[in-house]
């Protein structure tokens, strides 16, 4: 039972830093796209998975 709880445990932290990975991926790649300027943000909304809300927060903080 032990283990069976620490395998469960461990699988479920894997899982949680797949998905951090991930998002902070995505958000490099938006920031990418923002930086070259030439795609509206409509566009990398589509491609990104991301909010307009989301992509003007990320474009006006410039955190890159």
């Amino acid at each position: 039972m032990l283990a069976e709880n620490l395998q469960h445990w461990a699988e479920k932290e894997r899982m949680t830093g797949e998905q951090i990975g991930l998002q902070k991926g995505k958000k490099e790649m938006v920031m990418s796209l923002i930086a070259l300027e030439s795609m509206p943000d409509e566009q990398i909304a589509k491609v990104s998975g991301f909010s307009l809300k989301e992509i003007a927060t990320l474009r006006k903080t410039g955190a890159h």
